[in-house]
């Protein structure tokens, strides 16, 4: 399955990108991508106006555990 990430740096910049696995991420999974370990600790928020445009698929945030 295919699920959306929001890859977290230490330098705090995100990356979004999607991530192919055959298991549920559930806050505290890790996993390896970009040369980095992630780790998983939530939902995204969607930060928008309210005229803004609609909310985007959800996306599950993770933050590099290797640094």
């Amino acid at each position: 399955m295919e699920i959306r990430v929001a890859l977290r740096y230490p330098n705090g910049r995100i990356h979004e990108t999607v991530y192919e696995t055959t298991q549920p991420m559930q806050s505290g999974a890790e996993f390896e991508m970009h040369g980095h370990t992630w780790r998983v600790i939530g939902l995204a928020e969607e930060k928008r106006s309210a005229n803004g445009p609609p909310a985007r698929e959800p996306r599950i945030l993770c933050v590099a555990s290797d640094s």
